[in-house]
């Protein structure tokens, strides 16, 4: 077994190529996240200006059997990590080969992060469990073999929440009415004024998850890029963000469930935003985010869960899966935990594991 650097335009082909094989037994995978890596591995993104993309072939025999990218940003100094992870079952000693080339390659760096794709925002982590299910939209299904390439290496776990949307529903009707938010508003993105709205979620982002772990500063251009490769099926009030006095003070991001407009591996195209656009009732959406500015958290938190719930019927949801959030993450978890009991008395427990996997150099 050998690691090819992908520098010539087949071998940059064969590595956008290599899930295919890894994916063809698996009618639960989804593609998530697939134009990113090709903009970057295109010099194109914002994000290269920053950061080092380096994408390998693994060969057997001169056989693609796997391939990722190490990925040094100069924003997460000392960190290499080892993004875009596919590989088929059975290659020994794979992990130690993958470590001892990041040694070489970055003598400078200290540690090794498997399953980190360049950015929090692109996504991370391999799957734990629920192998049987298909995933929400956007978060990766990987293979039941993957952590087993990286055992031995520090793992750091991440957990979304599962929940009914009928509580949720039940909930806003009973205290919608009632409650005071203090002056706290609620707008949607603003579609014309696209990268200006992007940019204000940019810097809510930076604001409120700079002690995050593996949290990187963003830029309005990242985000904005990021937002883009959804085409026509971002709407406006996928984006909501809480204003006190014309102030944006907070934010939340969703998407419904778009994986429920697929068939097994297809990519989102025109008939899918056909289906969407006629109507289409979804059972499920994501939840990606939810932060505010720690003097406005707890209003501007209940003032977008409320906005939230006419765009929810509307399409017809019944579940959400919200997160992911690092286990060891633990004011985060507690108040998530925390909102459910007192707000729809609902002892919440982790649905779906992933993890990502760390070591020294």
């Amino acid at each position: 077994m050998v690691l090819k650097e992908a520098t010539i335009s087949s071998d940059r082909e064969s590595f956008f190529a290599a899930a295919e094989s890894v994916y063809a037994p698996y009618p639960q995978y989804r593609p998530a996240g697939n134009d990113i890596p090709r903009l970057m591995l295109e010099g194109v993104s914002p994000f290269c200006r920053h950061a080092v993309i380096l994408p390998y072939l693994i060969l057997d025999s001169d056989a693609v059997v796997g391939r990722f990218a190490f990925i040094q940003d100069e924003k997460l100094p000392g960190v290499v990590q080892v993004a875009w992870f596919e590989a088929l079952p059975g290659i020994r000693g794979l992990a130690e080969k993958i470590r001892n080339a990041a040694k070489k390659l970055f003598p400078r760096c200290n540690r090794l992060v498997v399953g980190l794709n360049g950015h929090l925002n692109y996504g991370a982590g391999f799957l734990l469990n629920r192998y049987e299910e298909a995933p929400v939209f956007d978060l990766f299904w990987t293979p039941p073999y993957y952590p087993h390439y990286f055992e031995g290496l520090h793992e750091r776990r991440m957990v979304t929440f599962h929940t009914s949307t009928q509580l949720f529903y039940d909930w806003g009707a009973r205290i919608g009415p009632t409650v005071d938010l203090k002056g706290i508003t609620v707008r949607s993105l603003d579609l014309d004024n696209f990268e200006a709205d992007v940019q204000i979620y940019t810097d809510l982002n930076n604001a409120c998850f700079h002690a995050h772990p593996y949290w990187a500063e963003r830029s309005g251009a990242e985000d904005s890029e990021l937002f883009r490769t959804l085409g026509p099926f971002l709407r406006g009030e996928n984006l909501l963000f809480a204003l006190f006095e014309g102030k944006p003070v907070g934010y939340l991001l969703w998407l419904p469930d778009l994986n429920e407009l697929l068939e097994g591996s297809e990519s989102l195209g025109s008939e899918h935003l056909l289906k969407y656009q006629n109507g289409f009732r979804f059972r499920s959406y994501r939840f990606y985010e939810i932060a505010a500015l720690p003097s406005y958290g707890g209003l501007a938190t209940l003032s977008l869960f409320l906005a939230i719930l006419p765009y929810l019927e509307a399409l017809g949801c019944r579940y959400g899966e919200g997160g992911f959030i690092f286990e060891d993450n633990l004011p985060c978890i507690q108040m998530t935990r925390r909102f459910f009991q007192r707000a729809l008395s609902q002892d919440l427990d982790p649905y779906r594991y992933l993890a990502v996997y760390e070591s020294g150099l």
